[in-house]
């Protein structure tokens, strides 16, 4: 069976900082950031709460049956996805917040 899938990608100067797959197209807004591996978490919950204005004291991070973040203010789904990432000095994120916001 052959799929189609429609891919949106965010460039900086010297790479692509994300990349994210679909199987609709449908405009995203993708937030993505650099940072330090032991502050990439909170880093990324300040970030959410900016957009969509919540406490990110709140904001909680569960993981799905695939190991997959989802981030969550009082039981509500505010990202569509996202991946975090560490490696040795750097940390990074990238998500995407749902169409409520």
């Amino acid at each position: 069976m052959k799929k189609t899938h429609f891919i949106q990608s965010l460039f900086l100067t010297h790479f692509i900082s994300s990349t994210i797959a679909r199987e609709k197209k449908e405009e995203t807004v993708i937030f993505s950031a650099v940072g330090l591996p032991s502050t990439i978490d909170l880093d990324l919950k300040i970030k959410l709460a900016a957009e969509t204005g919540v406490s990110y004291k709140g904001i909680e991070k569960r993981k799905t049956t695939i190991g997959a973040p989802l981030f969550y203010y009082q039981e509500e789904l505010l990202t569509t996805s996202c991946s975090i990432s560490h490696h040795g000095n750097y940390g990074a994120y990238a998500f995407n917040i749902g169409s409520k916001f």
